[in-house]
């Protein structure tokens, strides 16, 4: 095996496509709760950081591992990037990784006190291994991929990145995460209905099969409305009580247009769905399935901006 194939073998199953939408993931709730500028200059946050991402490897290289055989038909890099390897490999580079995301978790916990993060990165190592392993398997459990994804994605890991910086999780950051997670489930439910035809091929029980295609992006549409008010509103909350005044408010419009830029696309989407025939439907989703990466990416990026606004005013304290 050359060298480049191994290294290009190692990235892939680590889903690099991924790693810049993570980005938000963590900065937001580390800008929402950080006091200061001062816990950027040392080593706990940057522990905390490695530790964050070692956690999404876990999870992308479990997914690989898993749907290996699958990913021969329409995902062939991923596949082949697990058999260049070797399934043993693989399977060793996922035990080493939870190994050492479990470490550095121990030695956060132990240097601060904060036993919660302990807690939260097993919860999220049991979460992610479920999502593609027998016998919980979560991705054919229906609505419970739905909720697993909503958890392992986005809830825990916000609110493990409030304690690179907190003491505690506060109730306003988990009614962030909450917002933002339900906001961009709605764009990833798109995603996985444009798999529809192979999941049923393969008898892969995702949300979008077991509740039907129109019922499934209904929900979709459903999720980024309810997600992107409450988003809204815990942001809001949070601006208020913390008296940032006109700029705070500002910071929060490129999100609220993302927010209707999406929920209307969603929408129309449903409406579509729902009056048409199976295959027709399907052909729609895959067309409105080129715009997911867009919806992610500007809600991401725009409660980002929000959050970097809220913390250049003056952080978790407020002006004062």
């Amino acid at each position: 095996m050359k060298l480049k194939e191994f290294l290009l073998a190692n990235l892939w199953i680590r889903r690099p496509e991924y790693w810049l939408a993570e980005v938000p993931i963590v900065a937001v709730p580390v800008l929402l709760a950080a006091p200061g500028p001062r816990v950027f200059g040392g080593g706990f946050l940057w522990e905390g950081v490695a530790l964050f991402f070692l956690l999404f490897h876990y999870g992308d290289i479990v997914n690989c591992l898993a749907d290996r055989d699958r990913d021969a038909i329409y995902k062939t890099h991923l596949s082949r990037a697990v058999y260049t390897l070797g399934v043993r490999n693989v399977a060793a580079q996922t035990v080493g990784t939870a190994l050492a995301s479990l470490a550095l978790a121990a030695h956060l916990a132990a240097t601060s006190g904060r036993w919660t993060l302990l807690g939260l990165v097993v919860f999220g190592l049991f979460l992610g291994g479920a999502y593609s392993l027998p016998p919980v398997h979560f991705k054919s459990r229906g609505v419970g991929q739905l909720v697993c994804l909503w958890a392992v994605i986005f809830v825990v890991p916000m609110a493990l990145a409030e304690l690179f910086v907190s003491d505690r999780v506060s109730g306003g950051l988990l009614a962030v995460a909450v917002g933002y997670a339900a906001l961009q489930m709605g764009a990833i439910l798109v995603n996985t209905a444009e798999d529809y035809p192979e999941d049923l091929k393969f008898g892969i029980r995702t949300t979008i099969i077991a509740l039907g295609l129109p019922r499934g992006i209904g929900l979709a549409a459903g999720l980024a409305a309810a997600g992107g008010a409450c988003l809204l509103a815990a942001l809001s909350w949070m601006a208020r009580t913390r008296g940032l005044g006109v700029a705070g408010w500002a910071a929060l419009a490129p999100l609220a247009a993302s927010w209707l830029f999406v929920t209307v696309d969603l929408a129309r989407l449903a409406r579509q769905v729902a009056s048409a025939p199976l295959e027709e439907g399907i052909a729609r989703v895959k067309a409105m399935g080129r715009r997911v990466p867009v919806w992610v990416t500007l809600d991401a990026w725009a409660t980002f901006a929000a959050a970097a606004v809220f913390f250049w005013l003056g952080g978790a304290g407020g002006r004062g």
